[in-house]
């Protein structure tokens, strides 16, 4: 049987998870220290290292994970909250429907549609969501808010690129007023 290299526990080769036979041979931690599918035996090492030489090692409040750093969340949780918090503020600007059509029953059906690809400097995915959010801010200026089904009718010549366009500067200038550079409301 193998040792755990953190709790020094031993724990079996084989093990059955979901219905499914899993080996467990080239395991390094338990399933105590390591649970199935978190893939964190990095972070264990260095946690297990920076110890040996006293560095401070913090516990995670959200996930309960041991992390080393300046700030009380470990760097997963920080950014699951950010991404979630940059989401809310994109949805609270463009809304959370299609801007043609009005579809909004799932936001995983919603996405950017670059006007002008050719002023594209990169897609507004939600990896990009974590630039900073005067870069986000600035590429949302050159698109408009979409369903996929409008997003391929746009493609394929079905909706017109003037119609597109007149929607866009309509949008963020109706927008803007009020608004200062970065998307801020203003003090009045």
């Amino acid at each position: 049987m193998p040792e755990c290299k953190k709790c020094h526990s031993d724990f079996p080769r084989v093990v059955v998870i979901d219905g499914k036979r899993r080996n467990l041979q080239r395991r390094t931690y338990c399933f105590g220290c390591s649970p199935f599918g978190n893939h964190n035996t990095r972070v264990l090492e260095r946690v297990k290292e920076r110890k040996s030489q006293g560095v401070v090692v913090k516990v995670c409040p959200t996930c309960t994970k041991e992390h080393i750093g300046p700030a009380n969340k470990c760097a997963v949780c920080y950014f699951r909250q950010r991404k979630k918090q940059v989401a809310e503020k994109v949805a609270k600007i463009v809304g959370r429907s299609c801007w043609i059509c009005g579809y909004g029953k799932t936001k995983n059906s919603l996405c950017f549609h670059h006007v002008s690809p050719e002023n594209k400097k990169f897609q507004l995915s939600t990896r990009e969501l974590m630039y900073k959010w005067e870069r986000v801010y600035a590429e949302m200026h050159k698109c408009v808010f979409v369903c996929m089904n409008c997003h391929g009718e746009i493609h394929d010549g079905l909706i017109s690129k003037t119609l597109v366009e007149k929607m866009r500067k309509a949008f963020w200038s109706k927008h803007d007023r009020g608004l200062n550079s970065v998307g801020r409301v203003e003090d009045s």
